[in-house]
């Protein structure tokens, strides 16, 4: 799982903790940098992507407004 989280709040929170209880390997992004809109969101999404292994399978979500449920 890939999310792009300037600003911690409970959602992120929230949202990381749902990814650790489902044992899914994640990335959060971004964390304490100045939000500079969507396209410095897809920069930091495309950088990461680049340094992965073309084999995983890459879900980048919203990490303010997606609910990850407990298997």
């Amino acid at each position: 799982l890939l999310t792009v989280c300037t600003k911690e709040n409970h959602f992120s929170n929230d949202w990381k903790q749902m990814a650790e209880i489902n044992e899914y390997n994640y990335s959060i992004l971004g964390v304490g940098q100045k939000w500079r809109g969507f396209q410095h969101k897809m920069n930091l999404i495309l950088e990461k992507l680049q340094d992965m292994n073309e084999r995983e399978i890459v879900a980048v979500t919203d990490c303010y407004d997606l609910l990850i449920y407990p298997r």
